[in-house]
């Protein structure tokens, strides 16, 4: 991250895509005035070297805030639907993807290759490429850890035991994992 005396504004394509938390997005708008800095959206064409760009911002972060409560509810009002149907709730185990069509959990050729590598490299030596074509992780080093997760979830998926959590006791008698409400 840049120093803060290196740049004198904030400048942001779209005001809710730096915060969607009306109270966190005023601390962050307050700290900058204090430190001599401005904000700017692209989007919005929000200004604060304006009194009417701060009044504007205070106006967009409230509706930043109900777009993110609105989306929280349809969530909430669909899980039970989701899990009712048999269907995956969250991210599936890594190294596998969530297949909907047939509510299963299907290796992704990274997991096998870093499989196939194991013998040849052992599990600190395996899998010492990311998937990711773009982000944080790419080209970074897959940890030894998250290496022997893919082993068992493969383990597992051959088992017929890595399955979703609605079908855990159905289908194989493992009883699902609990989340807290």
């Amino acid at each position: 991250m840049a120093d803060m005396n290196e740049w004198n504004i904030l400048l942001v394509v779209k005001q809710d895509r730096i915060h969607r938390n009306v109270r966190n997005f005023y601390e962050m708008v307050d700290e900058l005035p204090a430190n001599g800095k401005q904000f700017a959206s692209v989007e919005e064409s929000i200004d604060t070297t304006t009194a009417m760009g701060w009044a504007f911002i205070g106006i967009l972060a409230i509706w930043a805030q109900l777009e993110s409560d609105q989306i929280s509810e349809r969530v909430r009002k669909a899980m039970p639907v989701a899990r009712a149907k048999n269907y995956h709730l969250g991210r599936p185990p890594i190294g596998f993807v969530w297949v909907k069509a047939t509510k299963t959990f299907e290796p992704t050729d990274w997991a096998l290759a870093i499989e196939a590598d194991v013998p040849a490299h052992g599990k600190a030596g395996a899998g010492r490429r990311h998937p990711y074509e773009e982000g944080k992780n790419q080209g970074k080093p897959v940890s030894e850890t998250s290496v022997r997760r893919i082993l068992e979830n493969l383990e597992f998926h051959r088992e017929g035991r890595l399955v979703p959590n609605g079908l855990s006791m159905e289908r194989y008698g493992h009883k699902p994992l609990e989340v807290p409400a």
